[in-house]
Order: C-alpha cells, then sequence, then structure tokens
C-alpha cells in the first residue's frame, strides 16, 4: 500500500527593502529667484537641512534685516506656524564659509544679483498657494480664518509687511497659510493705514464653498 508522501513546496520568502520616504519632496535645487536672493534647496546648516524641511535663502547684499521685527516675530509666534521668519546659522556647526562656489549661487550670479557669502538664513519649506485661473487666490474656509487671525496678530503687534498679498505660501505639514518674506516689514505708529493695507490684502482672496 503506497503511502502518500507530502510534497514540501518551497517558498520564497518575500523580502522588504526599507526604503525612507522623503518628507519633503522637491523638484529643483534653485526654488526661486527675486530682488531680494535666490531660495536654495542645495544647502544645509546643522539642523537646517533639506531633510528637516529648511531651504537656504541667499540674500542680496543690499538687504537688510530687521533683527528687531524677526525677534518680534519670534515672541509672538514661537513655533512659526504662522509667520515664516529667518533662521540664522552658526558658523560652529556648518561651513558657510565659502558657501558662494555653490553651483546654484553662481547660477544666481548669473541672474544679476550681487550676493555676499555670508548673507544667508533659512527658513521652513512652503508650497505655493494653487490658483483657480483667476484674479484671486483660492483659499478654503479654514485657511482664509487662519490668515485673518495672522492678520489680526501682526495688526495687534503694529507691523506691516509691505510685501503683500503675493507672500503667502501654504505648509505641508497641516495645510494652512503662512506669511512669508519679512524683507520690506516695518514696525508702524499709524494703526488705521496697516487695517486698511490688510483690508485690501484679504479683499485679494476668494474663500472657496
Amino acid at each position: 500500500m503506497k503511502t502518500k508522501t507530502k510534497k514540501k513546496i518551497k517558498t520564497k520568502k518575500k523580502t522588504k527593502t526599507k526604503t525612507k520616504k522623503q518628507k519633503y519632496k522637491r523638484g529643483g535645487t534653485i526654488l526661486g529667484t527675486g530682488a531680494s536672493g535666490c531660495v536654495i534647496d542645495s544647502i544645509s546648516c546643522g539642523k537646517f537641512s533639506r531633510e528637516n524641511g529648511y531651504v537656504a535663502k541667499v540674500l542680496n547684499k543690499n538687504v537688510d534685516i530687521n533683527i528687531l521685527l524677526q525677534n518680534k516675530l519670534a515672541e509672538i509666534d514661537p513655533e512659526n506656524k504662522r509667520f515664516n521668519r529667518y533662521y540664522f546659522p552658526n558658523d560652529n556647526n556648518c561651513q558657510i564659509k565659502g558657501i558662494i562656489n555653490n553651483a546654484d549661487i553662481k547660477i544666481c550670479l548669473q541672474k544679476g544679483l550681487q550676493l555676499n557669502q555670508d548673507n544667508i538664513v533659512f527658513q521652513r519649506y512652503l508650497l505655493p498657494l494653487e490658483s483657480n485661473h483667476t484674479s484671486k487666490q483660492p483659499l478654503s474656509k479654514s485657511q482664509y480664518r487662519y490668515l485673518r487671525e495672522s492678520l489680526d496678530i501682526l495688526f495687534k503687534n503694529k507691523i506691516l509687511h509691505n510685501d503683500l498679498p503675493d507672500n503667502v505660501m501654504i505648509d505641508p505639514d497641516d495645510n494652512l497659510p503662512r506669511i512669508i518674506d519679512w524683507d520690506n516689514a516695518t514696525f508702524l505708529d499709524n494703526d488705521s493705514f496697516a487695517m486698511i493695507d490688510y483690508n485690501a490684502f484679504l479683499h485679494h482672496y476668494q474663500v472657496l464653498k
């Protein structure tokens, strides 16, 4: 009497390869250029790295950063949840000297910017607002409300941005708006002028239903 023998079937074990997902995935290394400088994705300094969600902004040498204003933004928004302020690198943690040799900065120089190799700051990486091909930028009700609250905070602290409405972007962490680029911001004594400026700015945005 024949006994049935169980055939051993060899199964290949699937090996899972762990791949690190990059939280902040960007395209090019030069994210933007303007009169005030270049935003570059290829420069890191300690914790101010691409992996941690930071980009470098190499400022035109003629741009003077208002340190008092930056300190005030840090005071009223310590977690950087509303105002995308600048962070200043520590030369002990990274090689800022000689950064002028960075290939991306050379491209910025070709665009006519006059840069100073020591004039570099870091800021959080943000996403541009999506356009709906009209004259106004679309915001959800929660985003619009959040932006109004941010403007109220600036108004109470007598801060005038001086470069709105263009400088609003979205933080990919919470999908809420952040106000950026404080190169032209000033402190004001004239509250009514600041309120008129901010009301006109809000009118630029369309609230999505």
